[in-house]
């Protein structure tokens, strides 16, 4: 459920969402993370948002390596959005958590730190608080 109202909160930081992100929000919402892909990935131009979702989804879907990609293009795209820089941090920690212990030491301290990130950048952000308190 908290990943869910994420994925709500993230919608607020849109401004202009075409169809297709809409329609690929939906199907996320609806745990359809497969179907969302389909309408993303072939996007030419992709916003902050898609690549977000894109993430999301890929997060959902048990690909912590593609997900890290995506939330870190979202992230360079839009470095100031809190939201961008927590999913990450919970991508870097779900790659420490699988990864061998050798290269998870590098993933969740990635994951620490964008966790900070997102708390510096929005202090309010209380998904990010208490991801930062529990790493």
């Amino acid at each position: 459920m908290r990943l869910l109202s994420l994925a709500t909160f993230t919608c607020a930081f849109l401004f202009a969402a075409g169809p297709e992100y809409e329609s690929a929000l939906d199907l996320y919402k609806h745990t359809d993370y497969e179907g969302s892909l389909k309408l993303l990935l072939p996007l030419q131009e992709r916003s902050a948002a898609d690549l977000a979702l894109i993430g999301q989804n890929y997060f959902m879907l048990g690909n912590a390596k593609h997900a890290t990609d995506f939330f870190q293009q979202a992230v360079t795209a839009e470095p100031n959005n809190s939201v961008y820089h927590h999913w990450l941090g919970r991508a870097y920690g779900r790659r420490a958590e699988t990864g061998n212990w050798f290269t998870g030491l590098g993933q969740a301290s990635k994951a620490r730190q964008s966790f900070e990130k997102a708390v510096e950048l929005d202090p309010k952000n209380s998904d990010a608080v208490n991801d930062v308190f529990e790493y």
